[in-house]
């Protein structure tokens, strides 16, 4: 599949919370048939995402809750199996579950690395402030001189908190320097 980066950005978000073959073909400007062929192929090539997928949103439904690896439960209000909109409850339930363990152990490694970063600053006397978060991202300021080696510092906090985590795929951090936050 040629896939462009507005189609991988569908994919990696949008199929990692439950989205079905109709809504990518509409985010991806496609007919329905090509948006399932496209989930088809995707999940022929990554079929341990589609299990792991699936396990999630299953022991959610069975258990009521599901889990972020650091052991985080995102608890689920569990409807009545004779409510007439079960399958469309559960529905929600499972696409819940299906995020929670990906945006819950993101959560959970950006408290880490502003705990972790906070510390470094202190102990060794950086010049250097905290400013905000923006989804995954952690924006500082320091002076310009010391930017450069101040993002490296970064970096190297943001993936030694995640690695807490996540363990079997490799964490990358892409640091930025500039006068104003422009992502």
């Amino acid at each position: 599949l040629p896939i462009c980066f507005p189609v991988t950005i569908a994919f990696n978000f949008g199929l990692m919370y439950g989205m079905g073959p109709g809504r990518l073909a509409a985010q991806i400007n496609v007919t329905p048939e090509l948006g399932k062929e496209y989930m088809e192929k995707y999940f022929s090539s990554y079929p341990s995402v589609r299990d792991f997928l699936k396990k999630v949103a299953s022991e959610a439904v069975r258990n009521g809750y599901s889990t972020t690896p650091g052991g985080r439960k995102r608890w689920y209000k569990m409807p009545d199996k004779n409510d007439p909109d079960y399958k469309k409850l559960i529905g929600s339930v499972e696409r819940q579950a299906k995020n929670h363990p990906i945006q819950g152990t993101n959560a959970d490694a950006m408290k880490f690395a502003l705990v972790s970063l906070y510390e470094r600053i202190k102990r060794e006397k950086i010049d250097a402030y905290i400013l905000l978060t923006v989804h995954d991202e952690i924006v500082t300021e320091c002076n310009s001189e010391f930017a450069d080696t101040f993002k490296d510092i970064l970096s190297e906090e943001m993936v030694k908190a995640a690695e807490v985590f996540v363990k079997k795929v490799p964490i990358v951090s892409d640091p930025f320097v500039g006068d104003v936050w422009e992502h």
